[in-house]
């Protein structure tokens, strides 16, 4: 007789997952919004599925472990990847909203062009006042990152008349993107950009990618967008930037801490917008998540090949 499959579901929406042993009868599921029950029915399942923020201590009683999924794309809390048996697969959900993440982007540029924190303090003053507006096209974008959310976003800043410029790991042709270069030669492109869009995975050669030494290679009309994890830029020289006048603004939907302390400088810029990192957070986005992970579970328990698998030299 052939044994059950058994998953454990860690989730902040247990009815939207509540579908999973219907679609699946074969497999034995514990569904749950609870740490503690979570990690209980760890211990002796081969799947888990993460769809909420989380503690890597949970998995330490995994001892079944056979497939880890992530509702989600960062993998940081998973890291050491090493830790986990080379046998193991470990999945992810990379992409699912990279459109609605290149709108905030170009929604997030226009409103630092246009000065909306502005606009919207004289709305609430009942103040007209009027002022010549940059205009986007003819401007240069500098892309740090051109995955599936880099490639969105230089597809939306070229129909606005942008120039975009890419950083790619591997540099290469882009459709799209005027010209490409290694992580070497980002503080070569730095001083040619209106725009810095940072949209790269952390890794150990990203975190703290944009700092005091970068921030000073930036136009002091550049903004700064950040849509990537908080870490990847140095929020202390960030701030000390900004007091200094170094660039002229920035958007940001990732901090170092989430959420944002109230006593974080950042809240006080007129001149930064601040997002609950809320740019890929579609209202559809956990039933597209779950729905992804169904094609894998499908995958896992014909025995073919899944999708999406974490990359474990790169880390992401």
């Amino acid at each position: 007789m052939t044994s059950r499959v058994t998953a454990a579901v860690y989730t902040d929406t247990v009815t939207t997952l509540s579908i999973l042993p219907d679609r699946f009868p074969q497999v034995d599921f514990t569904i749950t919004d609870q740490a503690e029950t979570f990690a209980a029915a760890a211990r002796d399942a081969e799947i888990l599925y993460i769809g909420r923020k989380y503690d890597r201590a949970l998995l330490a009683s995994a001892r079944r472990l056979k497939w880890l999924h992530l509702g989600g794309t960062g993998i940081n809390p998973l890291l050491p990847l090493s830790d986990f048996a080379p046998e193991t697969i470990l999945t992810h959900s990379p992409g699912l909203n990279a459109a609605m993440i290149a709108d905030h982007i170009l929604c997030a540029i226009a409103m630092l062009v246009w000065d909306f924190p502005h606009i919207l303090r004289n709305q609430m003053q009942r103040r007209w006042e009027r002022w010549g507006v940059e205009r986007l096209e003819g401007k240069t974008l500098l892309l740090v990152g051109l995955g599936s959310i880099g490639r969105a976003v230089a597809h939306r800043a070229g129909a606005a008349g942008m120039r975009v410029v890419g950083v790619k790991r591997v540099p290469g042709p882009l459709a799209g993107v005027e010209r490409v270069v290694g992580p070497d030669q980002l503080h070569g492109v730095l001083p040619e950009a209106d725009f810095v869009v940072l949209a790269v995975p952390l890794t150990p050669e990203t975190n703290k990618l944009i700092a005091a030494a970068a921030l000073q290679r930036m136009k002091a009309t550049a903004y700064l967008v950040n849509v990537s994890r908080g870490a990847v830029v140095d929020e202390a020289a960030l701030v000390a930037a900004l007091h200094a006048g170094q660039i002229a603004g920035a958007a940001l939907d990732v901090f170092e801490q989430e959420p944002l302390p109230p006593e974080s400088e950042l809240w006080g810029f007129e001149n930064v917008i601040i997002t609950p990192h809320i740019a890929s957070w579609s209202s559809d986005y956990r039933a597209r998540a779950l729905e992804l992970f169904c094609q894998n579970l499908e995958c896992y328990l014909a025995g073919r090949p899944m999708a999406h698998l974490i990359d474990r030299q790169r880390a992401y």
